[in-house]
């Protein structure tokens, strides 16, 4: 495995614990964004609005990325319908635009990017 591939392992391990602590309550009690079912933060994924295989542009955007249970996020693909709703409430349809744009873009992170991003991601989980 390329370092460069143990690199972008590190940072998603850092953003999904990150998007599934945030807004967990003091037991780490926190609710699906597209079926509203609370669990333990232990117990759900981190999803993507945007998929990941649409490329790396928008894999790693925080605003791409939210709690999501399993049924939600692997049996039904990530539930784009109840998804949608949610994005739009929380972020408004330019921001919308503006991931789908990212998404259509060719991305590369280099080494340092990810050392980079991994840095700021850890900063961001000790202030939680």
């Amino acid at each position: 495995m390329s370092n460069r591939t143990k690199l972008k392992k590190k940072l998603w391990k850092l953003i999904s614990l990150y998007v599934r602590t945030k807004d967990a309550d003091s037991n780490g009690y926190v609710s699906c964004v597209t079926c509203g079912i609370t669990k333990h933060y232990k117990e759900f994924h981190a999803g993507h609005f945007i998929p990941q295989a649409q490329g790396d542009a928008v894999r790693y955007d925080i605003r791409n990325i939210h709690v999501q249970c399993y049924r939600c996020n692997i049996n039904l693909g990530g539930n784009g319908p109840e998804y949608y709703p949610f994005m739009l409430k929380t972020y408004g349809e330019a921001t919308i635009n503006e991931l789908r744009r990212l998404s259509n873009e060719t991305v590369k992170y280099t080494e340092s990017d990810l050392e980079d991003m991994i840095e700021s991601m850890t900063n961001m989980l000790e202030e939680l």
